[in-house]
C-alpha cells in the first residue's frame, strides 16, 4: 500500500518471471516435445506450411533454440506487461475503477505471481491462471473500489467472449475438416 509507482512492481515482475522462465526452459530441455506432439501441429497444415513449420520446430527444439526462445519470451513478456496493464486499466475504468495506471500495473503483476511461477507445469499452470483471475477480481475490489459483482463481471465477460470465439473457431474448423477429402 505504501508503493506509489510501478518501478518496484516491475522489478518484482522481472525477478519472478525470470524464475518461471528459467524453470520452464529447464523443463523443456529435460522434456522436449515429442515428435507426435510436433506432428499434431503440422497435421492441420498443407505440405509447404508443414515443411516450413517442421524446420522452425526442429530449430526451436534444439537446446540453443529453447534457451533463445526463453530469452525472447522473457523480454517480450516484460515489455508486454505495460500494454496488458494499459488494456486492463481501460477495462477497469469502464467498470467504474478509480485507481491510477500504476495501481493497475501493480494489480496485474502481483495477481499473476502464481502463474508466473507455475505456468510451465502442465495442468498446474492452467489452474494457476484461473487462480490469477480470482486474485485479479479480489484485487480490483480493493485497489479500484469495485463491488464484488462488478469485479466478477470484469473477469467473466472477457472469459465468455474468449469461450465464444473458441466455439466459433472450433465450429469453423470442424466444418472445414468435414469438407476435406478422405
Amino acid at each position: 500500500k505504501k508503493e506509489q509507482g510501478i518501478k518496484q512492481a516491475f522489478w518484482y515482475l522481472a525477478i519472478i518471471a525470470l524464475i518461471g522462465t528459467v524453470l520452464g526452459t529447464i523443463f523443456l530441455l529435460l522434456f522436449p516435445p515429442s515428435p507426435e506432439q510436433l506432428n499434431l501441429l503440422s497435421s492441420f497444415l498443407g505440405e509447404e506450411e508443414t515443411t516450413n513449420l517442421q524446420a522452425k520446430i526442429a530449430q526451436a527444439s534444439t537446446p540453443q533454440g529453447i534457451i533463445w526462445g526463453g530469452v525472447k519470451t522473457y523480454a517480450q513478456f516484460l515489455i508486454g506487461s505495460f500494454i496488458v496493464a494499459a488494456i486492463l486499466h481501460v477495462w477497469l475504468l469502464l467498470f467504474g475503477g478509480r485507481a491510477s495506471y500504476g495501481k493497475t500495473y501493480q494489480l496485474l503483476v502481483y495477481s499473476g505471481t502464481p502463474s508466473y511461477l507455475f505456468s510451465w507445469i502442465p495442468t498446474i499452470g492452467g489452474l494457476m491462471i484461473i487462480y490469477r483471475f480470482i486474485l485479479l477480481a479480489i484485487g480490483a475490489q480493493h485497489t479500484h473500489g469495485l463491488s464484488k459483482a462488478r469485479a466478477i463481471w470484469m473477469i467473466v465477460i472477457p472469459a465468455l467472449l474468449f469461450i465464444l470465439i473458441l466455439v466459433i473457431a472450433g465450429a469453423l474448423f470442424l466444418s472445414f475438416a468435414s469438407q476435406l477429402p478422405g
